[in-house]
């Protein structure tokens, strides 16, 4: 099994949405996916609503939730996450480790 981990960096905000929009769509048959957030500094509501309509596509493809990894503490990732309750949406974690014989593809995404 892989899973197609996009990896953020910097700011995502409406500057970056149809560069989000084009990856999304390149990704929306992969079985596994995991953003991890560890790296970016701001998120603003274009790059939730793109996250948001990439779960819906990919729920009528009928693949699991995908992940976010957020960092701890107080981060402006964080909040945004708690703030617009994507933890109901999506499955956030802290940390993301492959599990044992997981094939892990790496996606860089700078904003």
């Amino acid at each position: 099994m892989s899973t197609l981990v996009f990896v953020f960096t910097g700011e995502y905000d409406v500057a970056s949405k149809e560069a989000l929009k084009r990856e999304f769509r390149r990704i929306e048959s992969e079985p596994n996916v995991v953003f991890d957030f560890s790296e970016a500094k701001y998120l603003d509501s274009s790059c939730i609503g793109e996250l948001l309509t990439l779960r819906k596509e990919r729920r009528r493809r009928g693949f699991a939730r995908e992940t976010l990894v957020v960092p701890p503490g107080e981060t402006a990732i964080k909040r945004v996450v708690d703030l617009c309750g994507l933890s109901q949406v999506f499955n956030v974690t802290r940390t993301y480790r492959p599990r044992a014989g997981e094939i892990v593809v790496l996606q860089y995404v700078s904003g």
